[in-house]
C-alpha cells in the first residue's frame, strides 16, 4: 500500500490513524521519505500529525533536524505536540536545555507535561537547568504543581526560593497550590523551612482545620524536616565516637 492510498483511507475513514501507522512500521524505509515532504508540505493538520507521529514511531532519525525546525514553524497545536512527541522517541539523548526550556513553557499545556516527564526520567539534565527560569513565567495552575512537585530535580538557590515561596504563600488562593507550596518549602531543606512552615501555620491555623490537602501538606512538611535534621545530628555522632554501644543505638 503506497502512502497516497493510507492517506486516502485516513480521510475516508476506512482506516484509522492507529492502524495506519501500524501498516507505516511494518515497512519504515518504504514510507518515511514521503512522510518527512509531507510534513513540510501537507495543508491538511491531521495528515501533519499523522507523519510526525509515524517518524516517531519507525524512530527515524534523519528526520530529527527537519521535526525540530517544523516544531517553530507549526501553527496547529496537535501536530506540535505530537513533533515533541516524535522527538523524544527519536533522540532523547540529542536534546539541549534550550529545547526542554523552550518546551516547559509551551502555551499549550500537554507538551510542558510531555516535556517535565521526560525531563524527570532523564538525569542527564537533573540539576542543570534552573527552577526559577521556568517557574515564574508559568500561568497554568497545574503546569505550577506538577513543577513544584519536581523540584529537587532542578538547580535553584534555597534562600532566593525560600523567600519567593513564602510570599506566594500568602498569596495564593488555589488550595492545591499552596499545599504544594509547603512541600517545596520543605523539600528546599532550608535551615529557615521549619521555622517558616510553623510561623505560617500560627498564623493561618483556621486555614489548616479547614483543608485536609493543607493539614496533611504541613504534617508531611515537618514530618520530612524533623526526621532530616534528626538524622544529620545523629550520623555526626555516630562518625563522632567509636564507643560501640552508641554506634548501635
Amino acid at each position: 500500500m503506497n502512502i497516497e492510498k493510507i492517506i486516502g483511507d485516513l480521510f475516508s475513514k476506512k482506516l484509522n490513524i492507529y492502524d495506519a501507522i501500524v501498516k507505516i512500521k511494518k515497512s519504515p524505509n518504504k514510507y518515511k521519505t514521503q512522510l518527512r515532504k509531507l510534513l513540510v508540505i501537507h495543508k491538511h493538520p491531521y495528515i501533519r500529525l499523522f507523519c510526525a507521529w509515524s517518524l516517531g514511531e519507525i524512530e527515524d532519525t534523519e528526520s530529527f533536524d527537519l521535526l525540530t525546525k517544523q516544531y517553530y514553524i507549526e501553527k496547529d497545536d496537535n501536530v506540535r505536540t505530537n513533533i515533541v512527541r516524535a522527538l523524544f522517541l527519536i533522540k532523547p539523548y540529542k536534546f539541549s536545555q534550550k529545547n526542554l526550556k523552550t518546551f516547559f513553557l509551551e502555551r499549550y499545556y500537554p507538551i510542558p507535561i510531555m516535556d517535565l516527564k521526560f525531563f524527570i526520567f532523564n538525569k542527564n539534565f537533573h540539576n542543570k537547568i534552573n527552577f526559577l527560569s521556568i517557574y515564574t513565567k508559568l500561568n497554568d495552575s497545574f503546569e505550577k504543581i506538577e513543577l513544584l512537585r519536581h523540584i529537587k530535580l532542578f538547580k535553584f538557590k534555597r534562600k532566593k526560593l525560600l523567600t519567593l515561596f513564602k510570599k506566594e504563600l500568602e498569596e495564593e488562593k488555589n488550595i492545591l497550590i499552596k499545599s504544594e507550596l509547603i512541600l517545596a518549602i520543605a523539600n528546599l531543606n532550608d535551615p529557615n523551612s521549619l521555622s517558616t512552615l510553623i510561623s505560617y501555620y500560627d498564623m493561618y491555623k483556621k486555614d489548616f482545620t479547614n483543608s485536609i490537602f493543607l493539614a496533611y501538606a504541613f504534617v508531611s512538611g515537618v514530618n520530612f524536616l524533623c526526621q532530616t535534621k534528626a538524622y544529620n545530628i545523629l550520623y555526626s555522632l555516630y562518625i563522632n565516637y567509636n564507643e560501640i554501644l552508641l554506634r548501635g543505638r
